[in-house]
C-alpha cells in the first residue's frame, strides 16, 4: 500500500509542534508495517528538500505560508494519484486546510486533534475567531462521512457528536519511548519545590498563568520555583513573559529556558514536583505523559483529556483560569509528602499506558481497510437535532 501523509512540519523540523510530531510518528508506524509512506510538509533552509528517515520519504514541498496552495496544486494536477491512501492534518494554527477530501480524489483520512474553537478565541479577535470556527465547522461537514484519527477519547466523543460514524473514528494516542528513571527515581524529599510548565511560548498556551500562580504561592512556600521550558513561537509573547518574570513579586523564583535538548528536559523533570498545563484545550498534552514518566504529578484544567490527567490518580483537574485553585492544588503537592507520593506513583502508571512499545494490530487492520472501502458512504450517526440518517437505498 502506498500512503501519503500531509502535515505542516515533519518531526525533524526544529519548529515542529506536538501535532506535527504526532503525525510523523503515525507515518513511521505505518511504514513499519511494510507500506511505502511519503510525507509532504513545509520546507526550511536548514533542512534538505527531500530525505528518508525511519522508513518514510519526506518531501519538504514549500515554505509554511505557501504549503497549502502548493499541496492544492499537487492534488489538482494528479499528484496524489499514485497513492492508495491520503492522511492529512486537518486544522492547524493559522495555516489553510490541505483539502484532500475535495482535491486528492483518493481514499483519505484526517487527524482531528481537538475542537479548536477555544484556541481561536485565544488567538484571534472576535470576527476572525468566528470565521475560523466557521471554517472548522465546514471541514467537519465535508469530512463527516470520511475516516478520522483522534488522539484521545475526548476528541473522539466530539467528532462522533458532530456526526461521524463511530466505526470510522480511531483513537491513535502519541506513543514513543521515554527513559523511565527506574530505581533512580527521586522521592519527595529528594526534589526541589519546583513547578515546571512546558510548551510553545505563545498566548494560546497561557503560560503567563503559571507565573501568576507562583506569585500566589510565595507566601506559603517561600522556596518555590518555576521553570518555564519551551520554544519562543511568538517573540512578543516571550518578551512579555521575560518582563513579568522580573517583577518584584516573582523575581529570582522564575527561570525561562528556551529550546532545551531532551536530556536537559529530563534532568529538569527529575527534580520537579509538579507540572502544570494552562491552555484551554489540548488534544493529548504529551508534556503531562512525559513528566509522569519521571513521577511528576500534573495540575491542569478541564481542557486536557481525562485519560491523560485522571483526577486524584495522577493529578488535579480545575476550571480553566482558576488561578487560586491551581495555587492551592500545587501548594498541597509541594508540602504534603503522602499526597505527592500517591499521585507520583499514579503519574508513572498513567504514563506507562502511552509509552508502550510495539504496534497495535487493531490500528493496522483499521488503516488497511480504508482503501478497500473506497468511496463507500457509511451509515452516519445523526447529529443532535437531526432526524436519523437512512441507509443507502432506503426511502
Amino acid at each position: 500500500m502506498k500512503v501519503l501523509v500531509v502535515v505542516a512540519r515533519d518531526g525533524r523540523n526544529p519548529t515542529s509542534a506536538g501535532g506535527d510530531q504526532h503525525l510523523t510518528l503515525l507515518a513511521q508506524e505505518i511504514a513499519s508495517w511494510g507500506h511505502e509512506v511519503t510525507l509532504w510538509c513545509s520546507s526550511r533552509p536548514s533542512l534538505p528538500r527531500e530525505e528518508r528517515y525511519e522508513g518514510i520519504l519526506v518531501r519538504r514541498v514549500a515554505p509554511l505560508p505557501l504549503l497549502a496552495p502548493a499541496v492544492w496544486g499537487h492534488f489538482l494536477t494528479g499528484g496524489a494519484r499514485r497513492y492508495d491512501l491520503v492522511i492529512e492534518d486537518l486544522v492547524g494554527g493559522a495555516r489553510l486546510p490541505f483539502g484532500a477530501a475535495i482535491l486528492a480524489r483518493r481514499p483519505h483520512a484526517g487527524m482531528w486533534f481537538q475542537d479548536n474553537r477555544p484556541l481561536f478565541r485565544e488567538t484571534y479577535r472576535e470576527p476572525l475567531a468566528r470565521l475560523a470556527g466557521a471554517v472548522q465547522a465546514g471541514l467537519l461537514r465535508i469530512y463527516r462521512d470520511g475516516w478520522a484519527f483522534v488522539p484521545s477519547e475526548a476528541t473522539r466523543a466530539w467528532v462522533v457528536a458532530e456526526g461521524m460514524d463511530p466505526s470510522r473514528v480511531v483513537v491513535y494516542p502519541r506513543r514513543e519511548p521515554i527513559p523511565f528513571p527506574g530505581a533512580g527515581l527521586r522521592p519527595f524529599d529528594g526534589r526541589r519545590n519546583r513547578i515546571v510548565c512546558i510548551g510553545n511560548l505563545r498566548p494560546l498556551k497561557r503560560v503567563h498563568e503559571s507565573i501568576e500562580v507562583l506569585a500566589r504561592l510565595r507566601g506559603s512556600v517561600p522556596d518555590v520555583e518555576l521553570l518555564i521550558v519551551g520554544r519562543a513561537s511568538d517573540p512578543a509573547y516571550a518578551r512579555r513573559l521575560e518582563e513579568r518574570s522580573q517583577a518584584p513579586d516573582v523575581r529570582d523564583a522564575v527561570e525561562i529556558r528556551r529550546d532545551v535538548p531532551e536530556s536537559e528536559k529530563h534532568e529538569i523533570l527529575a527534580l520537579a514536583k509538579v507540572v502544570t498545563v494552562h491552555s484551554p484545550i489540548e488534544g493529548l498534552a504529551w508534556t503531562v505523559i512525559e513528566a509522569g514518566a519521571f513521577g511528576v504529578p500534573a495540575v491542569a484544567n478541564v481542557g486536557v483529556p481525562e485519560e491523560v490527567v485522571v483526577e486524584g490518580r495522577n493529578g488535579r483537574r480545575l476550571p480553566i483560569g482558576d488561578l487560586d485553585g491551581y495555587a492551592e492544588a500545587i501548594r498541597r503537592l509541594l508540602t504534603d509528602r503522602d499526597e505527592w507520593t500517591r499521585l507520583s506513583d499514579g503519574a508513572r502508571a498513567v504514563a506507562g499506558r502511552f509509552t508502550r512499545a510495539g504496534s497495535d494490530p487493531g490500528l493496522r487492520r483499521w488503516v488497511e481497510s480504508i482503501p478497500r472501502a473506497g468511496s463507500e458512504r457509511p451509515h452516519r450517526a445523526a447529529r443532535p437535532g437531526e432526524p436519523p440518517a437512512t441507509a443507502a437505498g432506503s426511502p
